[in-house]
């Protein structure tokens, strides 16, 4: 063969061109779009893993903050944060009737014969 030969099957070469069925440009597609909607399900599975993992984090950081110093005496604080100190009364010593506790019981039982 000789060279002019050579030139000619290779401008035939570059011209050439077959087209695929229509069939095959479909299954290709339908491979494409499968394979990126893996790939966006796994980027929102990882990015739903990691915001649960700071979440987690989180909550327990402020649940330990909030914990470590709690003292169940303590009711409120006052401006000056200072806490206040819930205290026992002595009833015997109390001469207000809202603290009497046999006053309290005759309410409770005068509730409960009206069914409230």
């Amino acid at each position: 063969m000789s060279e002019k030969d050579f030139d000619k099957i290779r401008e035939i070469a570059k011209t050439h061109s077959i087209e695929p069925r229509s069939e095959a440009w479909n299954k290709l597609d339908s491979k494409l779009k499968s394979k990126k909607a893996k790939i966006r399900m796994i980027n929102y599975r990882n990015i739903s893993v990691a915001a649960i993992l700071i979440s987690i984090l989180s909550v327990t950081a402020v649940f330990s903050m909030y914990l470590d110093d709690h003292n169940p005496e303590v009711f409120a604080s006052n401006e000056a944060y200072r806490p206040i100190i819930l205290e026992d009364l002595n009833v015997e010593s109390v001469d207000d009737s809202f603290f009497n506790i046999s006053d309290i019981n005759t309410l409770r039982e005068a509730y409960a014969k009206y069914g409230m």
